[in-house]
């Protein structure tokens, strides 16, 4: 291991919360780091990684009170199986803390402490949903009701899982307490603010001027700071499990004292010596492995909190996209969301999946899927059959042929061509590594494997065993800087590799065709063609979730009016050639003025079941097209109100259906293009379209 003492480079993942286990999507990025340290301490860089649990909050302290353990035995027992699981996929932590430790307590309690001194901290009276019947405030994740943007029910406080809106527990529509199911009030407490917004111009500076910055990060960020960044509440009421604001009865907000755990866990490793850690981060290069679902705290929260008490900033923040499955999110129903502990029974070797993640991840924010077909045959053609058949046959071949001793290097001008193109490709391997971009690492990867199964192959060594000692040992010195560029991907087939090879640990200093007149290990396979991963069996779907239960007409729209209590709705009253006006609630206040909404045709969902929103009977829910930020109204000026909208190839609905059955339908734009599932969607034989946004989602 590199010396750890003074650390140069120290490199974090989120920290796993505590209260339930890892899953296949998290280890995308603890695999992502694992690689990009065994990298750094390959290349002979003093780099550490550090992690920890997250180990506070409101969902720990009643998920221990439910199981009727104390919040402590919880948050062990999972500290305890996540470090188990990252084990069995060779993730390697130099330091593996909790964030339930006296140095965090002490790390959080001085930052706390400058922030104040510094004038960044403020009290200030706000009203919070309270369950009378819990007794208690009631935070982010302990609400839910209908999202305030697409109406989509049963949402969390804090962010839609159906369009992705953030927003504030208070702007639910009809909210109920996660653990009662009552219905909460608004009442008055005091809290801390951060003073987020003080700190707009350094945060555009310091976004701008950090190169090292995904763009497509940076961009979000700048727009978010645009649009106006609100204080930060970092406190908590009671009950919670967390630490106690000195002098107080309330608690630090877990994103003010978690994110700290990452210098906590480095402090961890240099004895505890949090003076000594201080100086370690101010003086390393500091970077950050995170998923874009908590780019706000990390790159906004985080680095002005950090800057505010006067410690250093993080140097880079590499942020990935989510992981999914056949091309869809994680699914319990159709058996594809699995622990890490579960895959791990499910395959050969955990090592196949850090190779296809790597296979799949550049410097991007793009999401992974985990193509369950395409794993197969990555796995099967590219890792059996090309990196570890050339292992073997050049191994075995030497061992039966010529003791398994090697000779001087071949020196015809085959084998000195060849040790050129292999140069040339690790110089381009290193590059990669270096720039995160592990998906070109992988391609020129193979391709090393497949000049040395070409150059094998050209050879024909059955054909002359008595003059081909020099072009195996050619192989196997290929074979060998194979197994040490491969390293950090599969360290553990590696570490077999060089066994094989009769050699100890190696490192890129090792690079280079200098293994000669050396005797090898004992050759074995060591990995065999996988069948198809199985899944259990999905649950079926009832035969009515079809485009066909929708009942989609045109509606005109003949009043708006705000909902009088609730600033982001409008009430409207429409016309849908019946002869009777529909009323309906919809939450585009932020997209449109009043006047741009009136007279305007535009497409509803007219089977969907009333519900009341806020006090006002909903009847029905109009079609918008949506992506990220944006929403635009789906218009059809050509048509009539009562115009059915035909969902090509499918009979209309007329049964009343559920909001949820209409999002298990898959409605979206494509090339400014309106389909559901694959089918077009038409008015009068014309396919429905967006102008302003040209891909995204029907909601």
């Amino acid at each position: 291991m590199t010396e750890t003492t003074n650390p140069d480079i120290v490199v974090t993942s989120a920290l796993p919360y505590a209260n339930g286990p890892i899953h296949i999507g998290h280890l995308v990025e603890y695999i992502q780091t694992d690689i990009y340290v065994r990298y750094l301490k390959l290349a002979g860089k003093n780099a550490v990684y550090c992690c920890a649990g997250d180990t506070h909050g409101t969902p720990i302290e009643v998920n221990a009170r439910k199981e009727g353990v104390s919040p402590e035995e919880l948050v062990a027992r999972f500290l305890q199986e996540h470090q188990d699981d990252f084990a069995k996929y060779n993730i390697e932590f130099d330091s593996y803390y909790t964030t339930n430790s006296e140095e965090n307590r002490k790390l959080s309690e001085g930052v706390f402490d400058a922030l104040v001194k510094a004038g960044l901290v403020y009290e200030k009276e706000i009203e919070q949903l309270y369950s009378e019947k819990d007794e208690r405030f009631l935070p982010d994740r302990f609400v839910k009701g209908t999202c305030p943007k697409c109406e989509a029910p049963d949402q969390y406080g804090d962010v839609c899982e159906k369009c992705g809106a953030t927003y504030k527990p208070t702007d639910l529509i009809d909210p109920y307490s996660v653990i009662s199911k009552d219905k909460p009030v608004l009442k008055k407490t005091q809290h801390f603010f951060f003073k987020l917004s003080d700190y707009s111009d350094w945060l555009r500076d310091w976004l701008t001027t950090n190169k090292r910055l995904q763009p497509e990060v940076r961009n979000q960020m700048l727009g978010w700071i645009e649009k106006g960044l609100e204080d930060w509440c970092i406190s908590r009421d009671g009950p919670y499990f967390g630490f106690k604001i000195p002098g107080t009865e309330k608690y630090f907000y877990v994103w003010l004292d978690a994110p700290i755990g990452y210098i906590s866990s480095l402090s961890n490793l240099l004895d505890k010596n949090l003076e000594k850690t201080k100086q370690v981060w101010a003086d390393a290069d500091v970077q950050h492995f995170i998923g874009k679902d908590i780019t706000y705290f990390h790159l906004l929260f985080w680095p002005a909190t950090l800057h505010g008490a006067g410690w250093k900033v993080p140097d880079n923040l590499v942020v990935h996209g989510f992981l999914t499955v056949d091309g869809e999110k994680m699914s319990k129903s159709r058996g594809t969301f699995l622990t890490a502990a579960e895959f791990a029974d499910k395959i050969a070797d955990t090592e196949f999946l850090r190779f296809y993640y790597a296979a799949n991840l550049g410097h991007a924010m793009t999401d992974v899927d985990l193509n369950i077909n395409d794993f197969t045959e990555r796995v099967n053609k590219e890792l059996v059959g090309n990196v570890a058949n050339l292992v073997y046959r050049t191994l075995s071949f030497i061992n039966k042929n010529y003791d398994s001793k090697l000779s001087g290097k071949a020196a015809d001008d085959k084998a000195k061509a060849l040790e050129e193109q292999v140069k040339e490709k690790e110089k381009n391997i290193l590059a990669h590594y270096e720039n995160y971009e592990f998906r070109k690492a992988v391609q020129e990867l193979l391709h090393l494997a497949d000049l040395g199964n070409q150059y094998f192959q050209a050879a024909e060594p059955w054909k002359n065993k008595e003059t081909s000692q020099a072009v195996l040992t050619t192989c196997a010195n290929l074979v060998k800087d194979l197994s040490i560029l491969l390293s950090p991907i599969v360290p553990g087939f590696c570490e077999k590799v060089q066994q094989q090879l009769n050699l100890g640990e190696q490192t890129f200093a090792d690079l280079g065709f200098t293994l000669e007149n050396h005797e090898l290990g004992t050759p074995e396979i060591l990995w065999r063609p996988i069948e198809p991963l199985e899944f259990d069996a999905p649950e079926k779907e009832s035969a009515d979730l079809s485009p066909a239960i929708l009942d989609l007409r045109v509606v005109k729209i003949t009043n708006v009016e705000l909902h009088p209590k609730a600033d982001k709705l409008y009430i409207l009253t429409l016309d849908d050639g019946s002869g009777e006006e529909r009323t309906i609630v919809s939450s585009l206040v932020p997209y449109y003025k009043a006047e741009e909404l009136q007279d305007k045709n535009i497409i509803l969902v007219h089977n969907l079941e009333p519900a009341k929103l806020r006090g006002v009977l909903s009847q029905g829910m109009l079609l918008c097209a949506e992506k990220d930020d944006q929403c635009e109204l789906l218009v059809v000026p050509d048509a009539q109100p009562g115009d059915h909208v035909v969902i090509e190839g499918f009979e209309r609905g007329e049964k009343e259906i559920s909001i949820d059955d209409f999002f298990k339908l898959n409605l979206t734009v494509r090339e400014n293009k309106v389909y559901c599932e694959d089918a077009r969607v038409l008015v009068n034989d014309t396919q429905v379209t967006s102008t302003q946004i040209a891909n995204g989602k029907v909601d």
